[in-house]
């Protein structure tokens, strides 16, 4: 027998919501004590029938030593306003700004980190983005590495710079920092010419940070640390034993480490000469 009749079938499907994300970077990744970079972030609407409008004012909040190197945002969210104010951490989106459908913005803005370096990660976490269509559910993170950076600088002058036989000539050796990090037990050398002897330091004193110093033979050797715009300034005296030209030349050298901006002023020369007594 044949029997007839009607077969019913049922499908469920779950339809998830289509909620924006949001991406961030910076560029570049790693910039210098002091330096600059772009900071982008990016909102994705991944509705592809409907706009996504920002229902509540978007703020992303930087880590502490990270700050705006100006007051200029930039946002292609129209109709909507990039606000940020220099040397605060925080950048924000206004209310109303539209992401289109099926696409993305973004919201942009140069940050710089001036603390003597370190590695800082910027997280924008989920219910940050408010919009028409929903909330961003996962997070958003970027990091920013600052390396730290220094321009050492030497100088070195006499304060005679005719001299004779059996007198005494007084250098002066300024080691410097011009920043903007701190710098951290720099060595620097200072090899008084042979027609010079009893060499004395006769002070060593640092404007901030520390320097110590000292003499063996016509070689003079020592260590400084100097937070930026600090110096240390040394002086130095020696008895001229021979007649003739002379150049005294002083060097500061870059800790194993630390970043040098500028190593052309690290080297610094005097020149002078002594006299004979019957010159006289």
């Amino acid at each position: 027998s044949t029997t007839t009749g009607i077969w019913a079938a049922t499908d469920t499907d779950t339809i998830s919501p289509s909620r924006p994300t949001v991406l961030k970077a910076f560029s570049p990744s790693s910039i210098l004590d002091g330096g600059t970079s772009l900071l982008v972030i990016t909102l994705v609407n991944t509705h592809t029938l409907t706009a996504a409008t920002l229902t509540s004012v978007f703020t992303d909040i930087y880590p502490s030593g990270v700050v705006n190197a100006s007051s200029v945002a930039a946002t292609s969210c129209t109709p909507g306003v990039a606000t940020a104010a220099s040397g605060l951490g925080t950048v924000s989106l206004s209310i109303g700004s539209v992401v289109p459908a099926g696409g993305s913005c973004s919201l942009s803005v140069v940050v710089t980190s001036s603390v003597g370096g370190g590695s800082f990660t910027n997280t924008i976490a989920p219910g940050s983005l408010t919009t028409s269509v929903g909330t961003n559910t996962g997070t958003a993170t970027a990091v920013l590495q600052v390396v730290p950076s220094s321009d050492l600088v030497a100088l070195k002058t006499v304060g005679t710079v005719t001299t004779t036989v059996g007198r005494t000539a007084t250098f002066t050796l300024v080691v410097g920092n011009r920043g903007p990090s701190t710098v951290t037990n720099a060595t620097f050398s200072d090899l008084v010419p042979s027609s010079f002897n009893s060499v004395v330091v006769l002070s060593a004193v640092a404007s901030a940070g520390t320097v110590t110093a000292s003499v063996a033979g016509n070689i003079l050797a020592g260590t400084t640390t100097l937070p930026g715009n600090a110096t240390a300034t040394l002086v130095v005296q020696a008895t001229a034993i021979a007649v003739g030209g002379y150049t005294n030349t002083v060097t500061v050298s870059v800790p194993a480490g630390a970043t040098d901006t500028n190593c052309a002023n690290n080297t610094s020369a005097v020149a002078g000469s002594i006299l004979g007594l019957a010159d006289l």
